[in-house]
């Protein structure tokens, strides 16, 4: 299955529900979900592989929303990173998406005051993608956006952020004005 296929065949598994139900998802992938405070106000989330076990930990001091998106950009990883993410056994998600450096555990960690390597860059762009393509179809976002007034409510009924749904309207519609 191409990439590009992957968000659609995941929603399936979901039909017709929105906001898409992703820790629903990410159960049905065998992933398992943990919350904490523990993470650096820059971190979102990080999956993780232990042993035959992926986790995907997020930021609880984070909106709901950022954490919905979170969870979506994880799932993105596991389904198109899975041979780095046994590899290397984590990918962190921080808010901005500055540069990635390896420490001495293999681990993915972002360092803001470098930009991202062209292979990082790719696999970030691919797991945010990936997660806009998921919360927020095309053809869905369409619909939604022809019949509301605000880009809160588009946000509102994808349960994303003003901010991503902001971005996938420039994405989806060419021309976006908010």
């Amino acid at each position: 299955m191409l990439p590009i296929q992957l968000p659609e065949h995941v929603r399936s598994l979901f039909e017709g529900q929105f906001p898409v139900p992703v820790v629903d998802i990410a159960t049905a992938l065998d992933i398992k979900m943990y919350t904490t405070d523990d993470l650096s106000p820059s971190q979102s989330g990080v999956i993780v592989k232990e042993q035959e076990d992926y986790t995907i930990v997020v930021n609880e001091t984070h909106s709901p929303e950022r954490i919905r998106f979170t969870v979506a950009h994880e799932i993105g990883h596991f389904l198109m990173h899975k041979d780095i993410l046994d590899e290397q056994r984590s990918f962190i998600s921080d808010i901005k998406q500055p540069a990635f450096l390896h420490d001495a555990e293999g681990a993915m960690h972002r360092a803001h005051d470098h930009r991202l390597p062209s292979k990082d860059r790719t696999l970030e762009l691919e797991a945010n993608k990936f997660a806009a393509d998921l919360l927020m179809p095309k053809e869905q976002f369409t619909k939604v956006w022809d019949v509301s007034n605000t880009i809160d409510e588009v946000a509102a009924f994808f349960n994303v952020s003003i901010s991503a749904a902001t971005v996938r309207g420039e994405q989806v519609l060419n021309s976006f004005m908010v």
